[in-house]
């Protein structure tokens, strides 16, 4: 996700010699693992192919073949995720539905983990919006420390990079009620969310909207440490 103005991605782009490449890093989403205390929907997301591409919005349907089994699981949702532009706006829109193909009822969570890239996690800032708009400055996590739960109200996260300006904010659906945690790379030179939403019950063959969210950036006057 490339800022054209500065030409950062502000999404953290992974080494090809680091655990997990290709999969590490940029923006990921999934169902959380059988027993993890916040779903038993045993699912996982293989594949996918681009829709259409239509006026700056974007569908991606992403699936395994129908009881498909790879490393154990089959699949049991089709998800289907709507990217777009907000015209002026210098914001992504991200709609992620799921479709229970499973043939019963299904329980299910979703969860959403950008990781964004800064200049310097030492440098970098955090504020927190609720849906009134309060705005609260909170520290970010100490580096290496296991990520840290925000407050339940928490409906929009900024971060700040102060020694380029460059704002972005990730907010989410005040509907959509969830669990955010926000954690601070090692590395100190990224930031990662993780929304996970409420377990839900779909029926057979329904599909429901299970995420929202927008992705804004915008630069702010630089004000970096001396």
């Amino acid at each position: 996700m490339i800022d054209r103005a500065s030409g950062r991605n502000v999404l953290r782009v992974p080494t090809f010699d680091e655990p997990g490449y290709p999969l590490a890093g940029g923006y990921s989403e999934f169902a959380p693992a059988l027993g993890d205390g916040w779903s038993a929907s045993n699912v996982r997301i293989f594949s996918g192919t681009v829709d259409k591409m239509v006026d700056g919005t974007m569908s991606a349907r992403i699936s395994a073949p129908l009881g498909a089994n790879i490393w154990g699981h089959k699949s049991k949702v089709e998800n289907t995720r709507t990217f777009t532009l907000a015209p002026g706006a210098h914001a992504l829109s991200i709609v992620s539905a799921v479709k229970n193909i499973s043939g019963g009822t299904l329980e299910f969570a979703w969860q959403s983990r950008p990781e964004f890239a800064v200049s310097a996690t030492a440098q970098a800032r955090m504020e927190l919006l609720d849906r009134r708009g309060n705005r609260q400055a909170v520290p970010l996590p100490e580096a290496k420390a296991k990520a840290v739960a925000l407050p339940e109200a928490t409906t929009a996260i900024r971060l700040i990079d102060q020694a380029t300006g460059l704002v972005v904010t990730n907010s989410y659906d005040p509907q959509q009620p969830g669990r955010l945690t926000v954690k601070t790379a090692a590395t100190g030179d990224h930031v990662v969310l993780n929304y996970a939403t409420r377990p839900i019950e779909i029926p057979a063959d329904d599909e429901v909207i299970v995420l929202k969210h927008q992705i804004a950036l915008i630069h702010e006057e630089r004000n970096g440490p001396d």
